[in-house]
């Protein structure tokens, strides 16, 4: 036995609820002090495992309407600047690919796009309202534990997953099932953040199956993006063919590994 291990005490429901909040407010600052594509990543996360508590909370007949609302808007002023975040990101790594004209040309647009953020962040008061709405609702929390959520956790995990293996048959051959699944898929795991015991497996399983969507994603993305916003760029048609042909190999792996986990499951249940 290791004596020196410490037994950390889990925090309490009302407690996190208040560190999320907390922690999507001091993004705020940060978007001022640092251009690390990951503060808008990690902002979004925590929007997203937000709401999916939220949307828990309302089946257990709690007032999360204002809050909720609230939240979309939140989460829709970020959504076109981290596909470009996503992008550049990609172009950087794979300089050989563009030209030092393209990567600026991008660059420029995304910065146009960060400052359109910025303002919309001071101008409407985004994250202010949000700690006033979250300050309001923490009270509803008081004395609640996580295991008093439990069975509309587990029915919400279960509706979700219900929805992507009605989905998942033919998933493959349309990339918007896959980004529907893609986002059912983050919900579960945001939902087992709810759970009194965290289950680490199957989050591991949930990544390692987002991993794979969320590289389909994002290159159905840049093919949009190309097609609408940046056409202008003189590798935007080879880049296109070459994302298409990535997503391609990338539903090959796809199908291999939905038949692998099937091949599992038989063999557990026979």
């Amino acid at each position: 036995m290791n004596t020196n291990a410490k037994e950390t005490k889990p925090l309490s429901l009302s407690l996190e609820f208040s560190h999320l909040i907390s922690d999507i407010s001091k993004k705020e600052m940060e978007f001022f002090a640092d251009n690390n594509i990951e503060i808008l990543h990690d902002f979004r996360v925590n929007i997203r495992k937000l709401r999916t508590w939220l949307q828990i909370f309302g089946m257990a007949g709690y007032c999360v309407k204002k809050i909720q609302k609230h939240l979309v808007r939140c989460h829709l002023i970020g959504d076109e600047l981290r596909n470009f975040d996503v992008l550049l990101h990609w172009m950087k790594k794979n300089s050989s690919l563009i030209s030092s004209e393209s990567i600026q040309t991008v660059k420029y647009k995304r910065k146009k796009l960060k400052k359109l953020f910025i303002k919309e962040l001071i101008n409407q008061n985004v994250i202010q309202k949000l700690r006033i709405l979250g300050r309001d609702f923490l009270p509803q929390l008081a004395g609640i534990e996580k295991n008093d959520f439990q069975p509309y956790t587990k029915r919400y995990i279960d509706e979700k997953n219900q929805k992507v293996y009605q989905l998942l048959p033919n998933a493959a051959d349309d990339l918007n099932q896959l980004h529907e699944i893609r986002k059912l898929l983050k919900k579960v795991r945001y939902a087992l953040h709810l759970m009194s015991i965290i289950d680490a497996q199957k989050i591991d399983t949930l990544r390692e199956f987002q991993d794979i969507l969320g590289y389909i994603n994002d290159r159905r993305v840049w093919i949009d993006l190309l097609q609408s916003k940046l056409s202008m760029i003189k590798e935007a048609p080879a880049l296109e063919k070459s994302f298409q042909e990535e997503i391609h190999e990338k539903l090959n792996e796809f199908r291999a590994y939905i038949a692998s986990k099937d091949q599992k499951n038989a063999k557990i249940s026979s």
